[in-house]
């Protein structure tokens, strides 16, 4: 009993990890999505000023 409770400890903190993981990759993308959209707005000016 006390095997399987120690696995199961160890499984959440996998999850707990994996977690973790997917949170700062979802803020990466928030970041990266940010980013993308300002370089969209400055490519409008651009084009703006060009025509």
């Amino acid at each position: 009993m006390e095997r399987f409770r120690a696995t199961v400890e160890r499984f959440r903190a996998t999850v707990e990890r994996f977690r973790a993981t997917v949170e700062r990759f979802r803020a990466t993308v928030e970041r990266f999505r940010a980013t993308v959209e300002r370089l969209r707005a400055t490519v409008e000016r651009l084009r703006a000023t060009v025509a």
